[in-house]
């Protein structure tokens, strides 16, 4: 609540409402609206319409977001859901949604919306947490924002490896995400065709007779050639002195090509080649990959759960309102997964301490996204809230040996 002050605060009287607070935060993160929920809840409309109006803020949104990814992530059971060595994998994915009135970043998309239009909530997921959120145009290619969501999200948690699909692939992202200490690692399909474009050092006649052979040659004098103007824009990118999608956009398109994209073309195969053979060689990386983009699919079966309740189309007239309602079911959704995770702490420390070692491994493939214990439509109460659930009471009631039967 302290990350929703009044737009005023030296004018203000009083404290922050902060059961108007909750109504609205649920209003727009179940695609409600403020005069829907006030139909079905214990607060008028106005009250609502000034609280949305003082105190729901994009940048509120994003940090007390922020901040409940934070605390999920000092959570017992946050790490034990690490892969691979205790590594970090986060995925990127969208999510298409419908919109319910047209606006300038609502477009068609005949594949998803059929004749209507919508946008993609394009979302950054790590060990099971929302990272971070943004609303794109059904037009856009999600590959051009990945490099903006992983560098400028405000959370305390670092990954090693990025994962996602088809839709995450480009001609210079694997190289881009080599400069913030990520490596890039999507999922691969058709992976005979992929194998097509290795390229090597030298001579690629030399691997001739191997089941897996280069392409062609890495240009490696033009990237020489071109290294100071490479710098350049990296430089730029990760000075955040222009608008990272957009040098991306055009560093990816296959118009108006020049000597120095060519060459971050050329720098950007080394590693995709060095990943398609990681791919291949390694089944437990595959596995964790796949793994994690299910855990992003989870997410946003969760999302669509708390979207469908009102309708599951957004509301907002304006992107400024699209990206607000997609923060506030940003926010809805990850204190869920916090609520989740604590009680699977309680109950990790509660085994550890047992000795219980079957256990703490049923534990670490339990996943916290799940709502069939959360009543999420009919009426609300805000004003007269009942006394807040007793975690610890919940878990000494818990007969563990039934719950893993």
């Amino acid at each position: 609540m302290d990350f929703f002050p009044h737009i005023r605060p030296r004018y203000t009287k009083g404290e922050a409402d902060e059961d108007g607070i909750y109504a609205c935060l649920i209003a727009f993160a179940t695609n409600h609206g403020i005069f829907q929920i006030s139909q079905i809840s214990d607060l008028n409309y106005n009250r609502l319409h000034s609280i949305f109006k003082n105190n729901i803020r994009l940048e509120n949104l994003k940090n007390a977001a922020d901040i409940v990814s934070d605390k999920i992530a000092e959570l017992p059971m946050f790490k034990r859901w690490n892969l691979m060595d205790n590594l970090l994998f986060a995925s990127l994915d969208g999510k298409k949604k419908q919109t319910k009135r047209q606006n300038i970043i609502s477009r068609f998309s005949p594949k998803y919306f059929g004749r209507k239009r919508g946008v993609v909530c394009y979302s950054m997921i790590a060990n099971n947490v929302c990272v971070n959120a943004k609303i794109l145009g059904a037009n856009e290619h999600e590959s051009h924002y990945s490099f903006d969501m992983v560098q400028n999200h405000n959370t305390n948690i670092t990954d090693d490896y990025i994962c996602g699909d088809d839709h995450s692939i480009n001609s210079v992202n694997f190289i881009l995400f080599r400069l913030i200490s990520s490596k890039f690692a999507p999922h691969l399909k058709n992976l005979y065709k992929k194998t097509q474009k290795l390229f090597c050092f030298g001579n690629p006649e030399k691997y001739k007779g191997g089941l897996v052979t280069p392409e062609g040659t890495i240009n490696s004098k033009l990237i020489e050639d071109e290294w100071e103007n490479i710098q350049h824009i990296f430089a730029s990118l990760l000075m955040k002195e222009t608008t990272q999608s957009i040098v991306v956009k055009k560093l990816s398109a296959y118009k108006r090509r020049n000597k120095t994209q060519a060459a971050l073309w050329e720098f950007d195969k080394i590693f995709r080649s060095l990943h398609i053979l990681h791919f291949i060689q390694d089944p437990v990386f595959r596995q964790c990959i796949r793994i994690v983009l299910n855990r992003g699919e989870g997410i946003h079966q969760l999302t669509g759960a708390l979207g469908d309740i009102g309708g599951g189309k957004f509301k907002g007239s304006t992107e400024l309102e699209l990206q607000i309602a997609n923060e506030c079911l940003r926010l809805v959704t990850n204190c869920i997964i916090y609520y989740n995770t604590a009680i699977l702490s309680k109950i990790y420390e509660t085994q550890e301490k047992e000795g219980n070692t079957q256990a703490l491994e049923f534990l670490q493939w339990l996943s916290p996204i799940a709502w069939c214990h959360i009543n999420l439509g009919g009426n609300y109460e805000f004003i007269n809230q009942e006394n807040p659930l007793n975690i610890d009471e919940m878990i000494a009631n818990l007969d563990f040996d039934v719950a893993m039967k």
